[in-house]
């Protein structure tokens, strides 16, 4: 499972979205008359065979650890499938969905008091449908997760087994932020500096930087080398 970022207290994850061609849904767009912007529909927009519709879902797919019977998209075929047999080799071929536009995909959960019941997998919200939609794609986004809880989505059910997972809310949408993709000439220096922190506290690295300091002025260095490069 990936690195979990803390911000604020809450717990997001970089996360990819995926747009598949599908039969029916409620998101596509028409293939002729060069209108290939995506729309929402009211009615369900249904694919045809004569090149004029292309209706499409959305699949939020992480880098989540997968088990039997979770929902994944094989990325060489570009297709949805469910994982009944984990093949070490294979599975590094699949992206886990965690949450998706297509209402067909369910899963059995099993919670602490070992009752079983089939829920829809988590959906993204609509204004994040209807942003996708305006942006004509979104490659990625931050999926907020939750702290560890005791309990497994799995269709086996194992109980006991902590782990983050994404979070919902009653209408069982997750929650999105935008990733962040240009930075202000501050930020990027406040970045500099923290990993410029980070990397001198390493142990390995004090006997070599006590020499360094020797020989340079590394404040005045650090300045002159931010107002060349920035």
């Amino acid at each position: 499972m990936g690195t979990l970022k803390e911000k604020e207290g809450r717990y997001y994850k970089k996360c990819k979205v995926v747009m598949l061609p599908v039969k029916q849904s409620n998101i596509g767009y028409r293939k002729d008359y060069d209108l290939s912007t995506l729309q929402i529909r009211n009615k369900p927009l249904i694919t045809t065979n004569k090149n004029t519709y292309q209706a499409v879902e959305l699949y939020i797919t992480s880098d989540d650890e997968i088990k039997e019977g979770d929902w994944c998209i094989n990325n060489t075929l570009k297709i949805v499938e469910l994982i009944n047999y984990i093949d070490e080799y294979d599975i590094q071929l699949y992206s886990k969905i965690i949450a998706t536009t297509d209402k067909s995909l369910t899963q059995i959960v099993e919670t602490r008091l070992l009752k079983e019941t089939v829920i829809h997998l988590p959906q993204p919200s609509q204004s994040f449908i209807k942003k996708y939609c305006e942006l004509d794609g979104i490659n990625k986004v931050l999926v907020e997760y939750d702290e560890p809880k005791n309990w497994n989505i799995n269709t086996k059910g194992t109980v006991g087994h902590s782990f983050y997972v994404p979070k919902t809310d009653s209408h069982n949408t997750i929650t999105i932020k935008s990733v962040k993709d240009n930075w202000t000439r501050e930020e990027v220096i406040d970045l500099l500096k923290q990993y410029q922190e980070d990397f001198c506290n390493f142990e390995s690295i004090k006997p070599g930087l006590e020499k360094l300091k020797n020989t340079i002025n590394l404040p005045e260095y650090w300045r002159d080398w931010i107002n060349k490069n920035l």
